[in-house]
């Protein structure tokens, strides 16, 4: 395996991935300032609570699109074009005949839900049910449109995915500025357009995929061998994508439940964040993934045992870099965000990035269990230490807590998942455990104390304002990359990077 070339291709896709992020970021944070100023706390709380219905049956998808990225990449990796059609093509059949059945079922549940045990106020029932409506009808489209963007990531064409993504955010954009002028209700407004937008997505994945991916046509065939396989990887991929968004969605309706919707909305401001903040190590995988899928699949275990170490702690890297700025900066960054924010709003928010800083360190370690195929035990463990978050969350809020411990707990229980994830891979994957601590947790530990007190001092001396905020982020931006280069990083990684730059350069 040309080991130079696949760097130089991460290195790429990781910089299109990047760009897309940033952009995405900023103008996603701008929108969502636009829509919650423009939809009040109230009906943005509902749009949240009501939207997390339809969420909590994403684990399917999230579960299929990790099965159709493995399978994909590993077809491609072992250059197996013939089964890589009809790998493609049995995926497409599958998630249309899954998105009518969770359309069916999705549509009686959460009509029960909404109008039977939701706290919304009975003059908004009407317009959460059209915004349940438009919500279902979007969730309908991103799982028929799972195929085609497993298909883009397996083939590493970042550069299609990064524009795609950075015109959705700019059509969502749009769609908050139309909502200011909105004639008619504004909430369900918001979700006629959001699904419009989901509409125009989907035809962009569809059509690059027809014109430019012709490796992996689709073809009329109906094979059952496929069916398993992918049945039993998406039926063990299920139990922690179920668990995950089992969490997320329990926890906006306890919240709705105990602390009421203007709680809601301030955890759907922590969501936005977090999700920000996690799309920085979300991009990254995207970018290496596929390659260790397809290292695994053509059997190079020298350069899979490479990658999870070295994309361990570049995936940590990456997430600080915007991390750090923002914790230290937050009350001034929501209050430039977003003028007014709900109480709590600052603790939510830090609560939740713990979570996001350990799920990046970690991204790597699971990606690689998935490549072997074999992820039942990993997956059980997992699921039951993962599902612990719903009666202690419970129990937290029951007992009076205001939400902050309720989101510790979340990111207390990844912790542990987290060591035991490490400690299972040494068995199974048989990574050398002392070189994984020394080299990933260590180096990256030592980083955090030589990066993180100097931009505290800085907030702490001078306090909140434009001065410390630019000042902290740009010292981070300079000093991070500087230490992770010299002590974060081996010498036969900073020698790749060297030699990646210098082919760069001629």
């Amino acid at each position: 395996m040309n080991v130079v070339a696949n760097t130089n291709r991460i290195a790429k896709n990781t910089g299109y991935l990047y760009l897309r992020m940033i952009l995405v970021t900023v103008v996603s944070l701008y929108t969502s300032r636009i829509v919650l100023q423009t939809l009040g706390f109230e009906d943005f709380g509902i749009y949240n609570v009501v939207a997390s219905i339809v969420v909590f049956f994403s684990f399917i998808n999230h579960a299929l699109k990790n099965a159709c990225t493995r399978y994909l990449s590993c077809d491609i990796g072992a250059n197996d074009h013939e089964s890589l059609k009809r790998t493609y093509s049995m995926a497409i059949n599958l998630h249309l005949i899954l998105a009518f059945g969770a359309f069916v079922l999705l549509e009686i549940i959460g009509t029960i839900i909404i109008n039977g045990y939701l706290d919304i106020d009975p003059e908004r029932l009407v317009a959460a049910n059209w915004v349940f409506q438009f919500s279902l009808i979007t969730f309908c489209l991103s799982t028929i449109q799972i195929p085609f963007d497993a298909n883009i990531i397996a083939h590493e064409h970042m550069d299609y995915y990064a524009i795609i993504s950075i015109a959705e955010a700019l059509g969502k954009l749009g769609v908050a500025f139309l909502l200011i002028v909105s004639p008619i209700d504004k909430l369900v407004m918001y979700g006629a357009l959001m699904m419009l937008i989901a509409v125009l997505v989907f035809m962009g994945y569809f059509i690059y995929c027809k014109v430019k991916l012709t490796d992996s046509h689709y073809i009329r065939i109906w094979d059952r061998k496929i069916i398993e396989d992918f049945a039993v990887y998406s039926g063990w991929s299920l139990l922690v994508n179920a668990s995950d968004v089992a969490i997320i969605s329990a926890r906006g309706i306890f919240f709705n439940v105990f602390l009421g919707v203007v709680a809601n909305a301030a955890l759907g401001i922590a969501n936005q964040i977090y999700n920000a903040i996690a799309m920085f190590s979300r991009n990254f995988a995207s970018a290496f993934t596929p390659q260790i899928f397809k290292s695994y699949a053509s059997g190079d275990k020298e350069y899979f045992y490479k990658l999870i170490y070295t994309t361990s702690k570049i995936s940590y890297y990456l997430m600080i870099l915007p991390l750090l700025p923002l914790l230290i900066n937050l009350p001034f960054v929501l209050e430039l965000w977003l003028d007014d924010y709900p109480n709590l709003t600052e603790k939510y928010v830090s609560a939740m990035l713990l979570f996001a800083v350990l799920d990046a360190i970690q991204a790597p370690l699971w990606n690689a269990i998935y490549a072997t195929g074999n992820i039942k035990t990993h997956q059980i463990m997992m699921a039951t230490l993962k599902l612990l978050v719903l009666p202690l969350t419970w129990l937290a809020l029951r007992l009076g807590d205001n939400g902050v411990w309720a989101l510790l707990i979340w990111s207390f229980v990844n912790l542990i998942c987290a060591i035991v994830r490490t400690l299972y891979s040494k068995t199974f994957l048989h990574i050398d455990l002392w070189h994984y601590v020394k080299d990933v947790i260590g180096r990256t530990m030592l980083v955090t104390i030589m990066v993180a007190p100097l931009p505290f001092y800085i907030v702490h001396q001078y306090g909140q304002g434009w001065i410390t905020l630019g000042s902290t982020t740009l010292l981070t931006c300079v000093l991070l990359p500087i230490v992770a280069y010299y002590f974060g990083l081996g010498s036969a990684e900073r020698q790749q990077i060297q030699i990646m730059i210098k082919s760069k350069l001629k």
